[in-house]
């Protein structure tokens, strides 16, 4: 199948369904639709290497403050941004698009939550991409554009 038809058939599928979990992985995050870790259906979206999450009153957290080692109260960041990203789960998907020029994705969640991408490196491979557990697909988005390839067992 084509990258764009899929893309379009499995946007109109996400509307409605929650983030269940949320997970970082250095600064990547994880988002798991319909789904935990470890099942054997569902979807997940990476979001890698540049993204941000807002909420209501504005950004919540970004993939450059998860990689930074330690603030100057000995905190980590990384702990505080997991702990942000609590806030998405049980979120509703409202929209997913799509940026025409630079191939970023916007997720839209219910209660004003976003979580976008935007390219900080045009010769990036990949900027973010979708993971159809169930049908072992993975659709890869980068400012080159789009890409299908088949996950491994």
């Amino acid at each position: 199948m084509e990258p764009t038809k899929y893309f379009e058939d499995i946007r109109s599928r996400f509307v409605g369904y929650s983030i269940i979990y949320t997970r970082l992985v250095t600064n990547s995050l994880i988002l798991y639709i319909d789904c935990e870790p470890g099942d054997k259906s569902g979807f997940t979206i990476w979001f890698s290497p540049t993204w941000h999450v807002k909420g209501a009153n504005g950004v919540l957290v970004g993939s450059r403050q998860v990689q930074t080692d330690e603030d100057d109260n000995g905190t980590e960041a990384f702990e505080r941004g997991a702990e942000s990203l609590l806030e998405l789960r049980n979120k509703k998907i409202l929209s997913l698009e799509i940026e025409s020029l630079t191939y970023d994705l916007h997720l839209r969640l219910d209660s004003d939550f976003w979580v976008k991408t935007f390219v900080s490196d045009p010769s990036d491979e990949e900027s973010w991409y979708i993971r159809d557990i169930t049908n072992k697909t993975k659709l890869i988005g980068s400012p080159h554009g789009l890409r299908l390839s088949q996950l491994r067992e």
